[in-house]
């Protein structure tokens, strides 16, 4: 089974609030946090680990599972071979994807008003006339963005592997040899979030979060 946790904040936490859930992870983990700039994103870090916590517990593992988190050689984060997990946030959005069968990769994007020329390059022409030709093109570049991130993330081996690589084919996306299964996870209007998996037809779990979440309640 596949589980999305997900949670969208506006505002600032209370001081107090935000140091008890802070110092919920490791020491090195609140370290990376605190070097964000914008409160919004250092929210945004904190709250994708807490979902992965929240996640996590939900398949037998302690608190203090974080402890033990390691690399791959691309840094991708991770656990141990028996199950996967992926985090991404934008703006007032953070989640988190965990398999325990099969890899697993999501990505989530605010869409906003950019100049798409500068992307171009990271499209098929395919993909490109698609975007140029549509109504909403914002919305359907960020369509075929968060198809490519969540595919690359679930690949594991980061920005080496261009995002042209990825060829996308109606629900699914190859990848060299390996072949995606997507699946379009509808947040919020102004939110595209797609997620990968190398394996067809998993049960997805999708779970939004709310204040006592937030607040640690």
């Amino acid at each position: 089974m596949i589980q999305v946790l997900y949670v969208s904040f506006n505002k600032k936490l209370p001081e107090d609030i935000w140091h008890r859930h802070l110092h919920r992870l490791p020491r090195t983990i609140q370290n990376k946090i605190r070097r964000y700039v914008r409160w919004q994103d250092r929210h945004a870090g904190l709250f994708g680990k807490l979902l992965l916590l929240e996640g996590l517990r939900d398949y037998g593992y302690p608190r203090s599972c974080l402890e033990s988190l390691l690399q791959n050689e691309f840094g991708r984060p991770f656990l141990n071979s028996e199950i996967d997990f992926n985090i991404s946030h934008s703006e007032e959005y953070a989640v988190c994807a965990i398999s325990d069968k099969g890899r697993v990769g999501i990505d989530v994007e605010a869409i906003r008003s950019i100049n798409l020329t500068h992307f171009q390059d990271y499209l098929t022409n395919e993909e490109w006339q698609a975007i140029t030709k549509s109504g909403k093109p914002h919305e359907t570049f960020y369509h075929y963005w968060t198809i490519k991130e969540s595919v690359i993330k679930a690949d594991g081996k980061g920005l080496s592997t261009p995002l042209s690589d990825v060829i996308i084919q109606n629900r699914k996306a190859l990848l060299k040899e390996t072949v995606w299964f997507l699946r379009e996870l509808n947040l919020h209007p102004r939110y595209k979030c797609h997620l990968a998996t190398n394996l067809e037809n998993s049960e997805i779990r999708i779970r939004k979060l709310g204040e006592h979440f937030l607040n640690g309640v």
